[in-house]
Order: structure tokens, then C-alpha cells, then sequence
């Protein structure tokens, strides 16, 4: 019971004295306690899937946000690349125009 992490009022104890006080024989008693126990069981594992399945979530999350950052990264350097790029070619450019003024005079 305190796995499945469910409120209850009442103590293990109680709980136990109210299955036997509610049970007319001894295999009623056994099949009320193997019901009870397999609530707490049931709710404990919902529980932990729940929990496990917002870790995926997250999980996910911070994945998308990885790739879309280095996606930013890349085109970030391709545009950098593209503008030395065009640098060296006006550089370029510059000297040969420069070159044949001179043979020009």
C-alpha cells in the first residue's frame, strides 16, 4: 500500500479487520485479501508507467530541442561559411582589377 502511494485513512490493520468482518468464510476472507492486494499492486504499477512515460516525454523533448539547436549550428556556420566565401571572391575581384589597371597604364 504505501508503494502504490495511496491515500488511505484507514491502517493495514483496519483494512485487514473489516476484509475479515465483511468475509463469511475462510475462502471468501483469502480471494477479499488477494483483490485488495492486487488493487494496490494495480494502482503502484499505473503509477510507475505514468511516471515512466513522462520520462520518455521528456526524454523526447530535450531530443528535439538538441536537434533543432545544432539544425541553428549548422545553418549558422553554412551562412558564415557563404559569407567568406563571397569575401574572398570581392578580394579577388579587387586584385584583378588592380592588376590590369597597372598593365592598363
Amino acid at each position: 500500500m504505501r508503494k502504490a502511494g495511496v491515500a488511505h485513512s484507514k491502517s493495514s490493520k483496519d483494512m485487514e479487520s473489516h476484509v475479515f468482518l465483511k468475509a463469511k468464510t475462510r475462502d471468501e476472507y483469502l480471494s477479499l485479501v488477494a483483490r485488495l492486494i492486487i488493487h494496490f499492486r494495480d494502482i503502484h504499477n499505473k503509477k510507475s508507467q505514468a511516471s515512466v512515460s513522462a520520462q520518455l516525454q521528456l526524454q523526447q523533448v530535450a531530443l528535439q530541442q538538441q536537434q533543432q539547436q545544432q539544425q541553428f549550428q549548422q545553418q549558422q556556420q553554412a551562412a558564415l561559411q557563404q559569407q567568406q566565401q563571397q569575401q574572398q571572391q570581392q578580394q579577388f575581384q579587387a586584385q584583378q582589377s588592380a592588376m590590369q589597371q597597372q598593365f592598363q597604364a
